[in-house]
């Protein structure tokens, strides 16, 4: 049930976890660039797409990257908490820190942003990438 003192635990806890992140954000720095002045403007970005977890793909509004398993954590369950900072911990270990800039650059160099739709279909279920037609051709039939 949710109270005064649990939404305030929960914020406090939400909080605490997400400084811990950025302070770790910022002692590594970016990849690139060696920037680490905030840790906002750093991110985590996976080395392979297809293995993100799914609570990092497509949450909604401030839920996508690594917001969709850190807002699961400001439970009040700890063996819940545990197995969800266990999680947040699995999910950095396959990613890199880039900041926002380097990020965007890479990903476009790389055709991530191309990509995007045949990633959100595999993830979905249809396992078979298909490299028939460009997504655009797909929305201007």
């Amino acid at each position: 049930m949710a109270t005064k003192e649990n939404n305030a635990k929960r914020k406090r806890t939400k909080s605490r976890r997400i400084y811990w992140l950025h302070k770790y954000k910022c002692a590594k720095g970016c990849e690139k660039c060696g920037y680490n002045e905030n840790g906002y403007a750093l991110v985590f970005d996976h080395i392979n797409p297809l293995e993100k977890n799914h609570y990092c793909v497509g949450q909604g509004k401030g839920g996508s990257g690594m917001n969709g398993l850190v807002k699961r954590i400001a439970h009040c369950d700890k063996e819940k908490n545990r197995q969800y900072i266990r999680e947040i911990f699995e999910e950095i270990r396959k990613c890199k820190i880039m900041c926002m800039n380097c990020h965007t650059v890479e990903s476009i160099k790389s055709g991530q942003h191309e990509s995007n739709f045949k990633v959100f279909s595999y993830r979905k279920g249809d396992k078979e990438l298909k490299d028939e037609e460009s997504t655009l051709q797909m929305f201007l039939k």
